[in-house]
């Protein structure tokens, strides 16, 4: 049985199925927490890790990435046209089309709507104070700044309620940054 969803492009992997790829990749001894190495392995090779569940992880990846990154060999079937990374673009966007949700051009979002996505939802307040501590941003004059040099994380907007103070916007893979476990 598969854990992909075609819909989100999503792979919601479980143990069994982590564990009985490992076997094929040579790994013989047990391990404690095979949540924690799964995530090392996939995020290594640069895919999303979106979340960790009491269930296992959901990452954005095919059946067969899943099974290329826990193997080490290649996979000659479960290949997703589109791919998965692309699924879950359009998924996030179509999320973010929600009328009641403000964005830019479907990509960059307000904390308020952030907050809503991660897992498990928190409120704006909240999530700031997450990201002043992780980092990303800080308060300067009342408003909240970025603090990270990788300016494709975020986006300034001008601020309708006061000129004098811009908006800072998130761009969604921060959902994916937020949500995955420290």
């Amino acid at each position: 049985m598969s854990g992909y969803d075609d819909s989100t492009g999503i792979f919601s992997l479980r143990e069994t199925k982590a564990l009985n790829y490992l076997r094929h990749n040579s790994v013989k001894k047990p391990i404690d927490d095979w949540c924690f190495f799964c995530i090392k392995l996939f995020t290594a090779k640069g895919f999303v890790v979106v979340r960790e569940t009491r269930y296992g992880i959901d990452v954005v990846a095919d059946d067969a990435q899943v099974w290329e990154v826990l193997t080490g060999k290649e996979a000659t079937w479960g290949h997703a046209n589109p791919k998965a990374q692309e699924v879950y673009e359009k998924f996030l966007d179509s999320k973010a089309a929600n009328p009641s949700k403000s964005l830019i051009n479907g990509k960059f979002f307000t904390v308020t709507d952030i907050g809503k996505y991660l897992d498990p939802p928190i409120s704006a307040i909240k999530l700031n104070k997450i990201l002043e501590e992780k980092g990303y941003q800080e308060k300067v004059d009342g408003s909240w700044m970025p603090k990270v040099n990788d300016s494709s994380l975020y986006q300034l907007q001008e601020n309708p309620r006061n000129i004098d103070k811009p908006k800072l916007l998130w761009h969604k893979k921060i959902i994916a940054i937020l949500n995955k476990k420290d």
